[in-house]
């Protein structure tokens, strides 16, 4: 011993690695190891560890079995067994727990796994009982299945139960006791219960008092009575039942006190305490006689007949006692049943893991039956256990020629033969026995001793009498036979054991019963994988830590445990099959070696050899690998490094690719933000350049108007010279010379040009506003751009230079001039030479004239105020030469064309690489050859058919694709360009035509900059080459296209539609097309069109036209039908018209597209092939069938009635301004009317009734009174607004008319239109613009509203009512932005916020309903091609059903295109202009793609479901009746007729079934999809009323049911496709179609990426889903108002508390939840639950099945649930409440006192009820006496009617007089805080288990724990902290709190449990929700 000390000083944990073998060195390690205390452990450290890793324990096995479940997936065995007393049923206990802990999730245990804990408490009470062995011993035996789920969580039980020993219930042994129970009930029942239950002293009772022990040392049989109560309420007992249980047991124990009276000469007994039998019959409520007859007589069964024959006096008490252990029986297996029926899972088991704790070995002084079924049991599990280690082992190591050294062991076959064999067993003999009439104990034996004299383990005693024995594997047991057969009575099996059944007919004995029930349990371990436990009983003293090495070795013999150590050591504990071995460990093949090509043998060989092991621990037999403990470790450690190896390397990879997806969603999202930032700071850059350029613009413009002021100057210098030469010449008379010099030297004295320089300085300050170019004078400077400026100083200097240098010339050629030098003025000649001199000067003044000229022209050619024509002109003879070959279209063909088209028929030289002219030449003259080749790498088009369409076509395709726009320009000069040779005798005709169709294009779109120049000056050359022709038409279409090309169309830009046919029809015959233009006042100017008109053009020829003085803020508006749209000014009118055409064909052509038009048939074909050209030949003699009149040389168009093009007003600057013009008056006149009938503008009554008045006069004049009163009857409505006519007569309100109406009489019409004006400008809404638009998100007020915008501010309206909802003036407005998406988005200041507090900002957001959303456009192209792909992999991974009905002969949905998809992607803009369909190629899966008959709508139901599953029948059923309802629901099938009457169907209730059945069945939900896809697409009746339906059921299901896979993405695509009311790019009627869509498309995104719903949809969600709308429901809150919320689908409980939160202004506010209010029945809501989910299980609640206690009053009054906002959370400490929050948690304090849930005193309730009048209703007055009744509704009922508290509540509001709202409301909360608990809340429960708290009680949450407190108490009884609560769990019943956590030490474990409390409510689950709150609050706090 001590040298294995000094090895080992705490023992091995494996005894196979013991050196020695042998019983001493066992016993030493066993003993150093139990001294050492190394068998107990902690839980924790055993999760999830292999059984090799930790020292050896209870808890390794229970993971080794766990572990093994999970990995293997086979079922599991626990095998416990050992001497009465060693520890099974601890064990049993221990392994439960594990497995249970093992498996909770991070709050703790699930109420299942707790059941599971608590039956074995139910179980030990009902079974366990005192021996002289042990002080808990098991008196039956259990087989505990604990159940789990494919997801290996524990989600049940069950228990098998084996020969409960009934014989203890009326008799123990000394020293023993009853089963706990009995003990349990008297001691731990209350006096209450004792008098309920006729309970007495325990010394009392006859069954617990005959072997003088009644207590257990160290044992609380009342703690353990509060256990078991705890239990059952945790197992949900019912109280009724488990009283009645309680009632019977106390029956029990009054039958063994029932007494007889023997007549021994009759052979008859009586009772002789009848009082008892009373008792008993009144405890069990059955009847006295018959239980006395049943105590005194037995049946007697003859031939039929039954006899009552008396019971004999040595009979009397064992029948007593029978019926006591029958009913105790009966109640034990109903405690069995009812635990199984509580812990059965609704679930699907898929594996479990079994506990079989079994009795152990007995042997007593007297044994009876049990002791020997007993001992059988143990017999039979270690022949079990021999079997899986011995017997097995060796007989598989024969098979497979395994060489190892047989070991020798104890086989108990032979025994249990004795037993159990037939007919000659022990068991079958005395079943034999029992069958005979006059069957004894004493024949019986003797047939034993006949039997098995001779037999070698029967005991035959030489002595003893009536006594027999048998030699068990644990030594000889003797019994006395006396109490086998006398005490055996035939047993029907209970329904609750599992055992085998006898045949029919057959009654079975209770030990063939027995042998069944132990041969099932084997059978039931035999096919699991078990392991073992031995338990080991260390002393007889039943104390701690005392090992008797005898009585330990004696246990080691007999359970063969030396001889198991040693086949361990020398066997192979594992062996697996060749083939299992190579895939188990198949990462360790060596290399060179394959599976697949090398046989599995071969490759085991390898796996070892390379493993680098021992030959000694492994081997390999014909079909297996076998291998010992070290070589299975070692392998494995082997294959973990490998696996760690390669798990490492996927999770590298997969860390890569998460955290390359992290970082290319965060690089995205950087690149937002930079983006954004990059906007800002560009913004910033561009403003601050913008106001550097605008400052070098200023100086620019200076220096320009300084250089046109000094022309201006020389320009009048010349005029100068110019009149004074023309006054020498006309000086006739020399005689007045002198004077006329005279007078001009007087003109030009000092003193005039002085003068006159002072004017020229005055005309210099005109332009001094522009600032100086010296930087030292300039005082304003550019704000934070200093390099700006610089550059701007540098650019001045620059430009000034270079004008001074000008100047500098000017300068000295006006000084040679000197017209007004004062030195020539002094040199002047005399008088006599003065007509020489004049002579002379005349001609220097003609020659500095025309110098002068020529400087003007030069200086003013770049001055941009010169006029803007000349500088054009200009600039084209400056910049275009038209004449000049690099100017020619030859260059440009030289430079861009395509080189290919230089190939074919040009034989160029190999030396020279230049491209042949000749060739280039050829190709830009017209050719009658179609075009072999494409240009600018073009593909090639289809014709057209009509010549206008072929003309709208061709510009359609410039206007959409800008790179094909030079295309089509090269391609039509050259179709004008004479050719060569072989001119067409129609080509002037052609010609014409030609540029008629250049004029149209260059109307639309321009050319690039790289051709302008080239095809400008093409036109100048034409323009040149048809000067003197006689053909005005060709020479009009070429001017036009010279004006095309100007300024205009380059500041505008492209058209955006292709010219009308009105538009092409008058450019043909030279005319221009006429549009009315329409007025408020009904009238219209029709304008002739330009090509380049604008709407800014047409609002200055209006105004003109109409002499509108002021046309500031006026506009044009596209009106009519559902439009009424502003037209910006840069928009073409041309563009308007061809709009309305389009819709206009749209809407009386066939849905049939028109055909493309290609580039081959415009450009390359012949006139006489049908091309464009040859068609235009016959232009003249054609007439399109639009609607076009020629007169006067214009086309008028007359567009769709409904649509007009009005001018109104748009913008009001001034509103208040008064009007002048009497034609803006008119105007404005006519615009406030429509205003006014529209109720845009609502004035008051008064003014109404005065604006009616001059109304009528204007409009009607002067009328007799009958006929005016007649008229204004008529038209009442639109004269005064409805809101007025609701309260009052019509006839009042017409004479009052009338009168205003007579009073107009005497003023003048344009009079009365200002005076109209004058009043109703004073109105609030005047100039107001109004948008219908829609709320986006939750509000209170309705979704659809009106924007209205005006001068002073934006205002939202309510729709009917036109009454303002919110105002914000614009200095309130921060920001507002319009999105792509047509969401326009506010941002205001908010009004709710205090003065101190940081600026709030409130953003709302609309949709524009007057445009519909904007859907993104979509590449039908590639859409078409995800169709087809999503449809092949429906096919290809066989999710469709396909049969040989699913195919039909016919076209094709999606045609096939011979191209590749590589050219379809070269060439998908072409593609997409020519509305090509393409799918990837022809194959086999495109032909059944294209054949199956089911993708799109048919009138046929379905014979079989889509989707191709193998489904129950009832799945197909489901499926086939659901489209029949679809297709019901729809209208394709009339409903049966079934007589009189129509077969109704409750839609909603079939739709919500259907969604029910599907949120259950996830394959369903497919198949659900499937249907509805093929419902709605290519229905041949669009936006009828069936396909309608068929959306609105796709409506419902998208935001509620997600599908998977394949049918996700084809329903993505699906709803992607029909989002457009166009289908592959042609218009179709599918309007309302796309509304679904997109209302499914938007829905199915916001449930894909939330969590599943759980109920089906309810009929207000189907009713809104339908309607594409939203949910309304509305949030109360305690003050009695309410928010009304929009939902979604999918909107949860956390997103309105949310909205709340933000809307309602509670800042700094937390801890609030919503609460579900029905009845008196309240529960909080979780954050994650759907709202959705909620409303529909309100809606099917079942009062039927209330479990909620509702009264029938509140059933009847049908009330329906409401959601209340209230605090839940309430903190202290550092949290500091905000002022905002006071008046909430007042409210909340109010609430729950009203409803009974505050402790507060009498006095504090009067007081309360005081302060509420004195709050509610002010001081005390004979107006407020009715004040204190109405408070007294607010108390809960029982505190009203307490005597004296009204007078009271009113004594002390008299006492309150003068105080004010809050500070009463503060004298309320100081009251409600005087209590230490404030601010928690308070559950009312109750517990029937203890006495230690009330029954019923509080319980109290806050932030600090949880308290215990007597109900309306106010101190707690028990109080938690958070850390002392180690778990608490939740279920629908209760919940379950367990205080204290485990110990270290199992010791301590065992001693101290913890304390549990078991609280019955109906908010268990809102409890456990709360403490989760608080305590993650606490965490976080922690953490701050």
């Amino acid at each position: 011993m001590a040298s294995m000390e000094e090895t080992h000083p705490a023992g091995v944990d494996d005894m196979i690695s013991l050196k020695e073998l042998t019983e001493e060195s066992i016993m030493e390690n066993l003993k150093l190891r139990y001294e050492k205390r190394t068998v107990y452990a902690v839980l924790k450290k055993y999760v999830g560890k292999k059984l090799v890793d930790e020292p050896p324990h209870i808890f390794a096995i229970a993971e080794a079995a766990y572990f093994n479940l999970k990995s293997d997936k086979k079922n599991q065995s626990i095998i416990i067994s050992g001497e009465s007393g060693a520890g099974k049923s601890e064990s049993t206990k221990l392994i439960l727990q594990y497995l249970t802990a093992a498996n909770s999730n991070q709050c703790g245990e699930s109420w299942i796994e707790q059941q599971i804990l608590e039956a074995n408490t139910v179980l030990e009470s009902f079974g366990n009982a005192k021996t002289v062995r042990n002080n808990n011993s098991s008196r039956f035996g259990k087989f505990i299945q604990v159940h789990v789920n494919k997801n290996f969580s524990i989600i049940g039980a069950s228990i098998v139960n084996y020969l409960l020993e009934k014989s203890r219930v009326s008799k123990q042994a000394l020293e023993e006791r009853n089963y706990h129970i009995f003990y349990e009930l008297i001691q731990g029942a209350s006096e209450e219960e004792k008098i309920k239950y006729k309970l007495s002293d325990i010394s009392t009772y006859d069954y617990l008092t005959q072997s003088g022990c009644l207590e257990i040392d160290g044992v609380s049989d009342k703690k353990q009575f509060e256990k078991l109560k705890m239990a059952l309420t945790v197992l949900n007992m019912p109280p009724g039942d488990m009283e009645a249980m309680f009632l019977t047991l106390s029956a029990i124990l009054m039958i063994g006190n029932i007494k007889f009276n023997f007549d021994t000469n009759n052979d008859k007994i009586s009772i002789s305490n009848v009082e008892v039998v009373a008792t008993i019959a009144e405890l069990l409520s059955i009847n006295k006689e018959k239980l006395c007859e049943a105590l005194c007589f037995k049946k007697l069964t003859i031939r039929g007949e039954v006899t009552m024959v008396p019971i004999k006096p040595a009979q009397a008490f064992d029948n007593r006692n029978s019926i006591s252990k029958a009913i105790y029986d009966n109640i034990f297996q109903r405690a069995v049943d009812f635990i199984n029926k509580s812990l059965t899972s609704k679930e699907k088991v898929s594996n479990f893991v079994g506990v079989l704790d079994i009795f152990g070995f007995e042997d007593f002084k007297i044994n009876s039956f049990e002791q020997f079924c007993i001992n059988y049991t143990n017999e039979k599990l270690q022949q079990f256990f021999n079997q899986c280690i011995f017997k097995l082992e060796q007989t598989e190591y024969d098979k497979e020629n395994i060489v190892w050294k047989k070991i020798t062991f104890t086989d108990n076959q032979v025994c249990l033969d004795l037993i159990e064999n037939k007919p000659a067993g022990i068991i079958s003999v005395l079943d034999e026995e029992t069958k005979f009439p006059k069957g004894s104990d004493e024949s019986w034996l003797s047939k034993l001793d006949q039997n098995f004299s001779k037999h070698a383990y029967y005991v035959k005693p030489k002595i003893s009498k009536g006594v027999f024995g048998i030699k068990h594997y644990a030594g000889e047991i003797s019994w006395v036979s006396n109490i086998f057969v006398s005490n055996l009575v035939p047993e029907e099996p209970s329904a609750g054991n599992k055992g085998r059944s006898a045949p029919t007919g057959a009654k079975t004995t209770a030990a063939t019963y027995f042998k069944n029930q132990l041969i099932s349990l084997v059978t039931t371990l035999a096919a699991t994988t078990p392991h073992y436990i031995r338990c080991i009983k260390p002393n007889s003293q039943k104390e701690a830590f005392i090992f008797y090495e005898e009585m330990v070795l004696c246990q080691l013999r007999y359970s063969g445990m030396l001889d198991t150590i040693r086949i361990r050591k020398a066997g192979f504990s594992s062996r697996f099959l060749f083939e299992l071995f190579v895939k188990r460990f198949k990462c360790l093949v060596p290399s060179g070696m394959k599976i697949g090509t090398d046989s599995y043998e071969i490759l085991c060989k390898g796996i070892l050899t390379s493993a680098n092991m021992s030959s000694d621990i492994w081997q390999l037999g014909k079909t297996k690998v076998f291998l010992k403990d070290e070589a299975i470790i070692l392998i494995q450690k082997e294959a973990d490094k490998i696996l760690t190896m390669k798990v490492l390397l996927i999770q590298k990879f997969m860390h890569g690719y998460v955290y390359r997806k992290k970082y290319c969603l965060k690089k995205k999202s950087a690149m937002v933000i930079q983006k954004y930032l990059k906007g800002f700071l560009c913004k910033r850059i561009y403003i601050r350049k913008r106001k550097a350029a605008i400052k070098i613009q200023s100086v620019t413009r200076g220096w320009f108007a300084r250089d046109f002021f000094a022309q201006l100057k020389k320009e009048t210098s010349i005029k100068i010279s110019e009149n004074y030469c023309e006054d020498i010449q006309s000086t006739t008379i020399i005689k007045n010379e002198k004077n006329s010099l005279s007078d001009r030297k007087k003109s030009v004295t000092p003193e005039n040009v002085q003068n006159k320089s002072k004017e020229e300085n005055e005309m210099d300050s005109m332009f001094a506003f522009i600032g100086d170019f010296d930087h030292t004078k300039r005082k304003p400077k550019i704000f934070g751009a200093e390099d700006l400026i610089l550059m701007a100083e540098n650019l001045t200097s620059e430009i000034d230079a270079l004008f001074d240098a000008q100047n500098i010339e000017d300068s000295n050629d006006v000084d040679q001039t000197g017209i007004f030098d004062q030195e020539e003025l002094q040199k002047l000649p005399s008088s006599e030479s003065l007509v020489s001199q004049q002579e002379h000067k005349l001609m220097h003044s003609l020659k500095e004239l025309t110098q002068s000229s020529e400087y003007l022209k030069k200086g003013m050619k770049s001055n941009p105020l010169m006029k803007k024509g000349a500088v054009y002109e200009q600039f084209v003879e400056e910049k275009i030469d038209p004449n000049s070959s690099e100017l020619s279209l030859q260059t440009f063909a030289a430079r861009y064309f395509d080189s290919q088209l230089m190939k074919h028929d040009v034989k160029q030289s190999k030396s020279n690489s230049k491209t042949n002219p000749n060739k280039i030449e050829e190709l830009l003259r017209y050719t009658k050859l179609p075009i072999t080749s494409n240009i600018l790498k073009i593909l090639e088009a289809k014709k057209v058919e009509s010549i206008f369409s072929c003309i709208q076509q061709l510009i359609k395709i410039g206007i959409e694709n800008v790179e094909l726009r030079d295309e089509i320009y090269i391609q039509l000069c050259r179709q004008v360009t004479v050719p060569i040779k072989d001119v067409p005798k129609t080509w002037d005709l052609m010609v014409l035509n030609g540029w008629l169709v250049i004029s149209l294009v260059s109307s639309s779109f321009r050319p690039s900059k790289a051709l302008f120049k080239y095809l400008y000056a093409f036109v100048l050359r034409t323009i040149e080459q048809y000067k003197y022709s006689e053909n005005s038409h060709i020479k009009k279409y070429i001017v036009a296209v010279e004006e095309n090309l100007g300024k205009q169309s380059a500041l505008n830009g492209p058209r955006i539609h292709p010219p009308s046919i009105a538009q092409i029809q008058a450019q043909k015959e030279g005319s221009a097309v006429v549009c009315p233009f329409y007025f408020m006042d009904g009238l219209n100017k029709p304008l002739p069109l330009r090509a380049s008109s604008t709407a800014s053009n047409i609002i200055k020829d209006l105004v003109r036209h109409i002499e509108l003085q002021d046309f500031s803020g006026w506009s044009l508006f596209e009106t009519g039908g559902h439009t009424d749209r502003l037209i910006k000014s840069g928009e073409y009118i041309n563009d308007i018209l061809a709009s309305w055409e389009m819709r206009k064909i749209e809407g009386s052509v066939s849905s049939s597209p028109t055909s493309n038009a290609g580039l081959t048939g415009l450009f390359g074909g012949s006139p006489t092939s049908g091309s464009l050209f040859s068609s235009l030949s016959s232009f003249k003699k054609k007439k399109d069938s639009a609607s076009l009149s020629t007169n006067n040389s214009q086309t008028n168009m007359f567009p769709a009635p409904e649509m007009k093009i009005v001018f109104r007003k748009r913008v009001f600057k001034n509103l208040h301004e008064t009007v002048f013009d009497p034609v803006e008056a008119n105007l404005l006149y006519s615009q406030s009317v429509d205003a006014t009938k529209k109720g845009i503008i609502i004035p008051s009554f008064e003014t109404s009734l005065k604006l009616a008045g001059i109304q009528l006069f204007i409009e009607c004049g002067e009328l007799e009174k009958s006929l005016m009163e007649k008229k204004i009857l008529e038209g009442l409505s639109n004269l005064i607004s409805s809101k007025y006519l609701i309260n009052r007569e019509a006839t009042v309100v017409v004479a009052l008319i009338l009168q205003e109406y007579e009073s107009n009489f005497m003023h003048p019409t344009k009079e009365l239109k200002f005076l109209y004006l004058e009043l109703i400008q004073k109105e609030k809404r005047y100039g107001s613009t109004i948008f219908p638009v829609k709320y986006r998100g939750f509000w209170s007020h309705v979704e659809n509203i009106l924007l209205s915008i005006s001068e002073p501010g934006i205002e939202f309206l309510h729709p009917k009512s036109k009454d303002s909802i919110l105002s914000f003036s614009y200095a309130n407005v921060t920001s507002y932005e319009i999105e792509i998406t047509n969401v326009i988005s506010i941002s205001v200041l908010s009004k709710d916020q205090d003065d101190d507090e940081k600026k709030a900002i409130d953003t709302y957001q609309f949709n524009s309903l007057q445009v519909k959303e904007k859907v993104p456009e979509v590449n039908w192209v590639l859409l078409n091609m995800e169709i087809v792909k999503a449809r092949e992999n429906l096919l290809k991974n066989s999710i469709l059903h396909i049969s040989q009905n699913s195919f039909a002969s016919k076209t094709p949905l999606v045609t096939v295109n011979n191209s590749s998809s590589k050219e379809l992607a070269t060439n998908r803009n072409l593609a997409k202009l020519t509305n090509i369909e393409t799918t990837a190629s022809n194959s086999s899966l495109n032909e059944i793609v294209n054949s199956y008959d089911r993708w799109n709508f048919t009138k046929t139901t379905l014979d079989h479901p889509l989707l191709n599953y193998d489904s129950p029948f009832e799945d197909i059923e489901w499926a086939l009746s659901t489209h029949t309802f679809f297709y019901s629901y729809a209208g394709v099938f009339a409903l049966p007729v079934i007589g009189k009457d129509t077969y109704k169907v409750d839609n909603e209730k079939v739709i919500e079934k259907i969604a029910e059945r599907c949120l259950q069945v996830q394959s369903l939900t497919n198949e659900l999809y499937l249907q509805l896809i093929q419902c709605t697409s290519e229905h041949p009746d669009p936006d009828c009323r069936q396909v309608l339906q068929f959306w609105k059921l796709m409506a419902v299901y998208c935001g509620l049911l997600v599908p998977s896979g394949d049918v996700l993405n084809y329903l993505k695509i699906h709803l992607k496709r029909y989002c457009h009311p166009e289908v592959n790019g042609k218009t179709t009627n599918r309007n309302e179609e796309a509304i679904f869509a997109q209302y499914c498309q938007k829905v199915l995104l916001k449930a894909v990426t939330s969590t599943p719903r759980k109920l089906p949809p309810s009929k207000e969600e189907i009713i809104s889903s339908m309607k594409c709308s939203s949910m309304k429901i509305r949030i109360y809150f305690l003050d009695g108002q309410f928010r009304a919320v929009s939902l979604t689908p999918t909107t949860t409980v956390g997103e309105i508390l949310d909205y709340l939160e933000e809307k309602i202004k509670l800042k700094g506010v937390k801890g609030f939840s919503l609460y579900e209010h029905f009845c008196e029945h309240e529960n909080s809501l979780d954050r994650n639950e759907k709202m959705a989910d909620i409303i529909t299980k309100w809606q099917n609640f079942d009062f039927e099945k209330d479990d909620l206690n509702v009264t029938t009053s509140y059933k009847q009054k049908e009330e329906k649930v409401k959601i209340y906002y209230k605090k839940k959370l309430f903190f202290t400490g550092a949290y500091q409440v905000p002022c905002s929050e006071m008046e909430e948690n007042l409210l909340r304090a109010i609430y729950d006192f009203s409803k009974g849930m505050y402790p507060l005193s009498d006095e504090q309730e009067i007081y309360i009820c005081a302060l509420l009048c004195q709050q509610t209703y002010g001081d005390f007055s004979d107006a407020t006496k009715d004040a204190v009744i109405e408070t007294l509704k607010r108390l809960p009922p029982q505190k009203a009617i307490r005597k004296n508290i009204e007078a009271d509540i009113t004594k002390c509001y008299k006492t309150l007089k003068g105080k004010l709202y809050d500070e009463v409301g503060k004298m309320i909360m100081e009251v409600f805080k005087s209590w230490d608990l404030y601010g928690s809340t308070i559950f009312e429960v109750q517990q029937h288990y203890s006495t230690e708290i009330p029954r019923v009680c509080w319980l109290s949450v806050s932030i600090e724990g949880v308290h215990i407190l007597e109900k309306n108490g106010r101190t707690p009884k028990v109080t938690y902290t958070y850390p002392d609560i180690l778990t608490f769990v939740p279920s629908t019943t209760g919940i379950l709190l367990h205080t204290e956590s485990l110990t270290s030490e199992l010791k301590s474990f065992i001693e101290n449990q913890g304390t549990k409390y078991v609280f019955s409510t109906k908010k268990g689950h809102q409890i456990a929700q709360l403490m989760k709150d608080y305590i993650n609050q606490k965490s976080l706090q922690k953490k701050m």
